[in-house]
């Protein structure tokens, strides 16, 4: 029923608000724009994700491609330094005075970082001289050999397995000295990845994201933490990728959890010729930092919207 007020003729209603037709529409409407916003929230934030996820990982195998880049360049560069001093009087006379004295010279030093070995052998496999003396002082240990003298063959320069020597990981570069006058030799260096830890040691991927380089054989010879991860055991396989091969490897998810439990997008790429490969591993948490931000600023401008309906 409605009430007259007095002297006034203003009807007033006894009914509550919240059971009248203009405060439940409102209500009602509210309550549609929450569930129309909360569901375009959650479909755009996943769009948002999927999309970041992407980019991040298309950004990633172009900067894994330019790591390797650069990999294959001190490769290339020390092979053609190798191939053009195996091409020098010096060297394919294969007199041992001439050619050590060249090894050991000004001109050839500096080609060549402290700790890599340089040999020449004769056709007998027999060692003619080496660069020994290089370098401020000489280590006194054992150098690795080429031993493998018959994968050597023109035009095709030989890599061997991975070894270790003075805590460091190398491998030996061997290419063909040509002399038809005399038989054939062997010039053999030892590749030092110190040069690539010099390299790489300022580069990341993104703010927190890092490369990791592999052998072959899947043992790590490059991460940001040398001194952990760089110690001739350690393998991609501890880092949480159990079902890694380094030369086969490809990632079947878009992220894996590593060994440290967070989540971290992974992109690989395997160079045959160089017999390495290079990990490429960014947090998800930074990856998915920029979308994370999207959805909050899309959900404050939603409730704003609704405040500004409601009063």
């Amino acid at each position: 029923f409605r009430l007259m007020s007095k002297g006034t003729g203003n009807i007033k209603s006894n009914i509550p608000l919240v059971n009248t037709i203009a405060f439940r529409s409102l209500m009602a409407f509210a309550l549609a724009f929450f569930v129309v916003l909360f569901g375009g929230a959650i479909f755009m934030i996943s769009n948002q994700l999927n999309l970041v996820k992407k980019e991040a990982q298309e950004q990633n195998k172009l900067s894994l491609h330019q790591v390797m880049t650069v990999i294959e360049g001190q490769y290339d560069l020390f092979l053609g330094r190798l191939t053009l001093l195996a091409t020098t009087p010096y060297i394919e006379n294969q007199d041992p005075t001439e050619s050590g004295g060249f090894l050991k010279g000004y001109n050839v030093a500096p080609l060549f970082i402290p700790g890599e070995h340089v040999v020449l052998y004769n056709s007998k496999h027999e060692k003619v001289s080496d660069n020994s003396m290089v370098g401020i002082a000489r280590v006194n240990t054992a150098y690795h050999e080429l031993k493998d003298f018959n994968a050597v063959e023109p035009q095709h320069p030989y890599i061997s397995p991975l070894f270790w020597e003075q805590h460091t990981p190398k491998k030996i570069v061997a290419v063909l000295v040509e002399n038809r006058a005399k038989a054939n030799g062997f010039l053999a260096a030892s590749f030092s990845f110190r040069r690539l830890w010099e390299i790489f040691e300022s580069y990341k991927l993104g703010n927190k994201g890092f490369f990791v380089i592999v052998d072959e054989s899947d043992v790590i010879v490059y991460h940001p933490n040398i001194r952990q991860w760089v110690n001739g055991q350690a393998r991609a396989q501890d880092l949480g990728l159990e079902s890694f091969n380094a030369k086969n490897f490809t990632p079947s998810q878009p992220n894996f959890t590593l060994i440290d439990g967070e989540e971290y997008l992974v992109n690989y790429e395997y160079n045959p010729r160089i017999k390495l490969g290079v990990l490429a591993i960014q947090p998800m948490i930074e990856v998915e930092a920029s979308a994370k931000t999207f959805s909050k600023i899309f959900l404050y401008i939603g409730i704003i919207s609704l405040i500004a309906i409601l009063i």
